[in-house]
């Protein structure tokens, strides 16, 4: 699959997306604060539940975590296409929330939007932060990538 970045997508969102996703707004209403509770109360529950989330926790998905204290639960994990393991849960059925691609998982992280049919992707955080994330999306308007898929 290739994937390119274009001027739609940088410049402007079709209303029928996000129509869809009313839950930016939300999101923006709780403000930082709102959110950073919201996380925390998350945390503390994930102590909890440990014992549920073993494939992140498999010495052979070790390098596809990007922090070894954030949990994916297997009760909500999206599975690859292949069966393999990428760090990225489903949320009430409708959206999924994934790290952003590493180095290494990029291909993986493709072949999860490919296989769940993902029409919206948020960045929370910049690309370049640290190189914690790979680059998984064209740099220039036209220009194509393979990213390994």
């Amino acid at each position: 699959m290739k994937v390119v970045e274009t001027e739609t997508q940088i410049k402007e969102v079709p209303e029928t997306v996000t129509d869809k996703f009313n839950f930016i707004p939300t999101m923006l209403n709780k403000e930082l604060s709102g959110i950073r509770k919201e996380f925390n109360d998350i945390k503390a529950e994930d102590k909890a539940k440990v014992h549920m989330a073993m494939a992140c926790q498999d010495p052979a998905n070790a390098d596809k975590n990007r922090y070894k204290n954030i949990l994916c639960l297997d009760a909500s994990r999206v599975r690859l296409s292949d069966g393999g393991y990428y760090h990225a849960n489903a949320v009430d059925s409708r959206f999924i929330l994934a790290q952003s691609p590493m180095f290494n998982t990029t291909a993986q992280f493709w072949d999860l939007v490919q296989n769940e049919g993902v029409e919206m992707i948020v960045q929370l955080h910049p690309c370049d932060e640290g190189r914690k994330c790979a680059r998984y999306y064209p740099g220039k308007v036209g220009e194509t990538n393979d990213f390994g898929v």
